[in-house]
């Protein structure tokens, strides 16, 4: 596995469900389940409410999720990194959403910066809450 595809598992393995923890209040304000799919990665459904639930972040997709969002490899990755230059709005957007993409911008003010105390960069949260 490539270094982008380590950082795009980290991301939803140990560092989303981290902020989940932290901002748990903010977490079950938003009801509704967001697969995000990344190429070549893998595919994740976070679904939102309950931040102590096993399933607030599962390692598959859900193809009856409420938004399904679909991102390129590098893209995803790039937006992981606060220390690489800042790419193109247009080169870092989903591929394709299908479905309520306002949990796109939900997620993304879960991840906003003050509120990850640093866990991630902020481009992630702002691309997120742009689309």
């Amino acid at each position: 596995m490539g270094t982008a595809a380590r950082q795009v598992v980290r991301f939803f393995d140990e560092l989303l469900p981290a902020v989940i923890k932290q901002r748990a209040r903010a977490f079950g304000e938003t009801q509704g389940a967001l697969t995000i799919i990344v190429e070549g990665v893998g595919s994740w459904t976070v679904t939102f409410g309950d931040a102590t639930s096993p399933a607030a972040v599962i390692d598959e997709a859900d193809t009856e999720a409420d938004c399904i969002a679909v991102w390129a490899k590098e893209p995803f990755a790039a937006l992981l990194h606060a220390d690489s230059p800042p790419p193109l709005p247009s080169e870092v957007g989903p591929i394709a959403v299908l479905g309520e993409i306002k949990l796109l911008a939900h997620l993304g003010a879960l991840l906003g910066a003050p509120a990850c105390g640093g866990l991630l960069s902020p481009r992630l949260a702002e691309v997120l809450t742009a689309v």
